[in-house]
């Protein structure tokens, strides 16, 4: 992908994200599932966007030198390389794990606003990146390793998407 097709795919992403939640009653945002409930799923994504966000402004020239990478694999390479790594049962670390939420409309709207606000960011920080930039300098992820700024993006596009999908058919379920 182009840094624009790569931008445009993220933005659309990240709306398609929010839609999904606000489209939930409060009900279901905070509904008791197997594994976590929208509202955990989405405090999930909210504290990934936040963590790959400093990645993406940390200087260029230290991640180039402590994190770059020759070349970035392609989208489908990389989301199967993370969904490969979930089916051996590794997930989200501590730091990316959510907290209990209590029933609350307000609180639902706040989340979703607080995700959007830092999708807006990591979206103005993505395209401060050259295309060259995004191959040559890399971004550490907790359970895929070095990623480029490219494959860091990829895997911005396709997490929430993950989320969503698993989501939906445990609350088609639960319904």
């Amino acid at each position: 992908m182009t840094k624009p097709e790569l931008l445009e795919a993220l933005k659309r992403a990240h709306a398609d994200t929010c839609s999904y939640f606000e489209s939930l009653s409060p009900d279901d945002f905070f509904r008791s599932t197997t594994g976590w409930t929208a509202a955990e799923n989405l405090e999930h994504l909210s504290k990934a966007t936040s963590g790959t966000l400093l990645g993406f402004r940390s200087p260029r020239a230290i991640l180039g030198l402590a994190f770059g990478k020759k070349s970035s694999r392609s989208f489908d390479e990389v989301r199967d390389e993370y969904e490969s790594i979930l089916a051996q049962g590794r997930g989200a670390g501590a730091l990316y794990q959510p907290r209990s939420q209590k029933a609350d409309a307000s609180k639902q709207k706040a989340m979703i606003e607080k995700f959007r606000k830092s999708c807006e960011k990591l979206e103005r920080a993505v395209s401060s990146w050259s295309e060259e930039d995004l191959d040559k300098c890399g971004i550490p992820h907790p359970l895929l390793g070095k990623l480029s700024g490219r494959e860091m993006a990829y895997f911005c596009i396709f997490h929430p998407a993950h989320h969503l999908e698993k989501l939906k058919s445990k609350l088609a379920t639960a319904n």
